[in-house]
């Protein structure tokens, strides 16, 4: 484990991360940085309490749009997996009763 300093709107904060999370860890720091810049010069009369909600917020969307598109194939492929099951199941039974 190795101890992470970083700053974001002047505040400082200590985390633990793994070694090997390291590269991560500051791709996710800029690229939340990147946000709040974004944020800030839209919105210069908001505080640093209100940007770094805002920037939460941005990259949690940005996530969720991110995880939805994700699962859309396999929502889309169990669809027509279970519609080909029931139509199996459908033609097993007018054979059956055949």
């Amino acid at each position: 484990m190795e101890k992470f300093t970083f700053d974001i709107l002047g505040q400082k904060m200590d985390i633990s991360i793994k070694n090997e999370d390291h590269n991560d860890v500051v791709a996710i720091l800029k690229f939340y940085r990147k946000k709040v810049q974004e944020l800030e010069g839209l919105y210069p009369h908001k505080s640093s309490l209100e940007i770094a909600i805002l920037a939460g917020v941005k990259v949690t969307d940005e996530y969720y749009s991110c995880y939805k598109e994700s699962i859309e194939p396999k929502k889309k492929e169990n669809y027509n997996i279970n519609k080909m099951l029931d139509d199996l199941g459908k033609e097993l039974d007018l054979v059956i009763k055949s």
